[in-house]
């Protein structure tokens, strides 16, 4: 199904899929029980981690250069803000 939904109907070669440690393990784990049929598929290790940390960069950089007052503007408040 994931072959159908995003490789063959967009023309791409290959899926990058991210995920934690266990969504790693078991592609992985999917990859080598089903071999060349699952070519297309390349997980990603520490998605979430590296979209954690990028965020912080950014928060360090853009914070009081506009990021809260788009945050606020966007309806978000308090703590959500600061996240």
């Amino acid at each position: 199904m994931l072959y159908k939904e995003y490789i063959a109907s967009s023309g791409a070669q290959h899926l990058v899929i991210g995920g934690d440690a266990k969504t790693y393990l078991r592609l992985k784990e999917l990859k080598q029980q089903y071999g060349n049929e699952l070519d297309w598929l390349l997980p990603f290790v520490g998605d979430w981690h590296v979209l954690y940390n990028y965020q912080k960069a950014l928060m360090k950089v853009y914070y009081e250069g506009g990021l809260k007052v788009l945050a606020m503007a966007s309806g978000y408040r308090a703590e959500t803000v600061k996240s």
